[in-house]
């Protein structure tokens, strides 16, 4: 697996999993991409075939805070990638916290995709309560966090 700096290019010709990626009333994923790559740090995985598995990041809200994203493709599906790619992620929260000195990682997952929650239970995020009528079409998420006082 290679992990590379995210650019925008790599979500334009991908089909996601997730269909909230393109829910009404959000932007489409060209320009979150663009918004992504702009306002925090970001990076792709691509399996030995140089296909796209996922790419993670956090818009960074100010100096302290960020806000994580995740878009996979099918890929991270197989078999083969689930390890590598959770661990990319994990790699990803680490050096938010430890190169960019956030405090507060927080995520909005929702609320029945239940993989998802529990997934982000497994990287560390704990939940901080629902947040009804979330999304531009109505459906609840969970605010999820990990937080940590970087001062020692």
């Amino acid at each position: 697996m290679d992990v590379v700096k995210f650019m925008p290019q790599h979500l334009t010709k991908i089909k996601t999993r997730e269909m909230v990626h393109v829910l009404p009333g959000l932007p489409d994923l060209v320009a979150r991409a663009e918004l992504y790559a702009a306002k925090g740090p970001a990076m792709s995985l691509f399996d030995q075939h140089s296909q796209l598995i996922a790419c993670i990041g956090a818009l960074l809200i100010h100096q302290y805070f960020g806000e994580a994203w995740v878009i996979t493709t099918p890929l991270v599906e197989d078999r083969k990638n689930h390890l590598g790619f959770h661990r990319f992620a994990l790699k990803g929260i680490e050096i938010l916290f430890d190169v960019y000195k956030i405090k507060r990682l927080q995520a909005s997952v929702k609320l029945d995709w239940t993989k998802a929650v529990q997934w982000a239970s497994r990287l560390g995020f704990v939940s901080e309560g629902v947040m009804p009528a979330f999304a531009p079409d109505g459906s609840d998420y969970i605010r999820m966090a990990i937080v940590r006082n970087n001062n020692g």
